[in-house]
């Protein structure tokens, strides 16, 4: 069973997601996988293609208190994916 602080954790990326994808400065993809516990996010600037590179990042919401960032597995805090999802609002 999840938390609300899971639930809200999770609210607040996607509504982030949804503001960027509005204001068209980036593309972003939202991807929940329950069986996992796991959010993932992709940023696409500025939009998706096929043949280009976008910035992957994802967060496992049963463990948010997390202190470090491990970007070689594409595993952040919760508020390092919030703070770059920022820079495209």
């Amino acid at each position: 069973m999840m938390t609300e602080n899971q639930i809200e954790a999770i609210k607040r990326i996607f509504d982030k997601c949804i503001e960027v994808n509005k204001k068209g400065r980036a593309e972003v993809f939202f991807d929940w996988h329950p069986h996992t516990s796991q959010v993932d996010v992709s940023i696409h600037v500025p939009n998706w293609n096929m043949n280009k590179k976008c910035k992957s990042m994802n967060f496992y919401y049963d463990n948010l208190d997390i202190e470090y960032d491990y970007p070689i597995m594409n595993s952040y805090k919760l508020n390092t994916i919030e703070k770059e999802l920022d820079k495209y609002i």
